[in-house]
């Protein structure tokens, strides 16, 4: 049973505020985009980090994950 109003669990790794994130149609998985110029792919039980992208002096804006190909992450 869920408490109202509490935190059950918290995810950092990113080292600056988050933009957005995208789960995936199960919910299993999401990803993050930051202003530290990363893109992250998280477990959502376990809460790690699975992959994390960057690029030099690139600030990814959104994320998306493809509906049926959770290995597929667009970023813009």
């Amino acid at each position: 049973v869920l408490d109202h109003r509490k935190c059950i669990r918290s995810y950092v790794a990113h080292h600056q505020a988050v933009k957005k994130i995208q789960f995936d149609s199960n919910g299993t998985h999401f990803a993050s985009c930051s202003f530290d110029n990363s893109v992250k792919y998280w477990d959502t039980e376990t809460g790690k980090v699975l992959v994390t992208l960057t690029q030099d002096n690139k600030m990814p804006h959104c994320v998306a994950i493809h509906p049926t190909q959770t290995n597929e992450i667009m970023v813009g």
